[in-house]
């Protein structure tokens, strides 16, 4: 599962984690009162990525961007 979290005065975040199948990786920045986000899943692995906001998407491997999110 991805979920960020952003809150405060934290305007972006870049962070990975190394798994079995490669590196997951997730990127978000603010954007106003929005919020663009970036979510690399490795090559045979898959997520639950929770958006700022409640949205939910189950993916496989591959990039996803969600921009103009309401955080």
């Amino acid at each position: 599962t991805v979920a960020p979290k952003p809150a405060g005065t934290l305007t972006h975040a870049d962070v990975s984690h190394r798994t079995v199948f490669g590196e997951v990786r997730s990127r978000w920045q603010r954007k106003g009162r929005l919020i663009e986000m970036e979510v690399d899943i490795p090559p045979g692995a898959s997520a639950r990525i929770v958006v700022p906001g409640g949205q939910v998407a189950l993916v496989g491997s591959g990039r996803y961007r969600f921009k103009g999110v309401k955080a």
